[in-house]
């Protein structure tokens, strides 16, 4: 029968592939069947070597979040609690966290993001990239911040003007599949352009170019009727 390895050489073994925490550690002698003793005595050496250090293990996932490009301040405490990270050392995290990096790295998800839905509405396309950052861990004034940006950033206003035809055939091909969709229910003038302004407003249309959109619609549809 293989004779079982001592407790700290299996601690070791289990370091060598990844840094761990105390709790990570003491979890994983359990589960190896270690005794109380045993694991206690081996934690205490780890520690006396300096091989577990739950506080230069928050500093590193601190900084290697911070070095993520898709990843905020937020995403850290669950992080650092699911390894055991107690909630004073994520506190003293976050206190020390340098936000002008996310800020940084916000700002070039929200481009990238803007640029790829430049046929989208402009208030649909802020409401998804408010949600996108939120999900990846950005704060609530990183994101502020950055959306305003999005709002007056030069280029990307070209951009949107120089992309607004595609927005307008967009708005055009709602409105008209919304048309169709009541004009049998509710064939007046008024009620139609009531159902298709609000198809539009809810997908986050501008008013100017959902009056449009309505307007041209409708014109056609009345040549057709009278």
């Amino acid at each position: 029968m293989k004779k079982k390895p001592e407790a700290i050489s299996a601690a070791l073994n289990y370091l060598s592939y990844q840094s761990r925490t105390r709790q990570e550690m003491e979890k994983y002698l359990k589960i190896k069947e270690y005794t109380p003793k045993e694991i206690t005595e081996t934690l205490s050496r780890l520690s006396d070597y300096g091989y577990i250090n739950d506080e230069s293990f928050t500093r590193r996932v601190s900084e290697m979040t911070m070095q993520h490009p898709l990843k905020g301040k937020n995403s850290l405490p669950g992080k650092l609690a699911r390894k055991g990270i107690d909630d004073e050392l994520i506190q003293q995290a976050m206190e020390v966290y340098d936000e002008k990096e996310d800020e940084k790295k916000a700002l070039a998800l929200a481009r990238k993001f803007m640029l790829s839905a430049l046929d989208m509405p402009l208030r649909k396309n802020l409401d998804q990239l408010t949600r996108k950052l939120f999900s990846r861990g950005f704060t609530s004034d990183v994101i502020y911040r950055v959306i305003k940006e999005m709002e007056r950033d030069e280029s990307l206003v070209k951009a949107r003007e120089d992309a607004e035809p595609a927005l307008y055939d967009h708005a055009l091909a709602l409105a008209e599949k919304t048309l169709q969709r009541w004009e049998a229910k509710e064939p007046e003038e008024p009620m139609l352009r009531r159902r298709m302004m609000q198809s539009l407003y809810q997908r986050g249309y501008e008013t100017d170019i959902s009056r449009r959109a309505v307007e041209d619609v409708l014109s056609s549809w009345l040549k057709k009727r009278y």
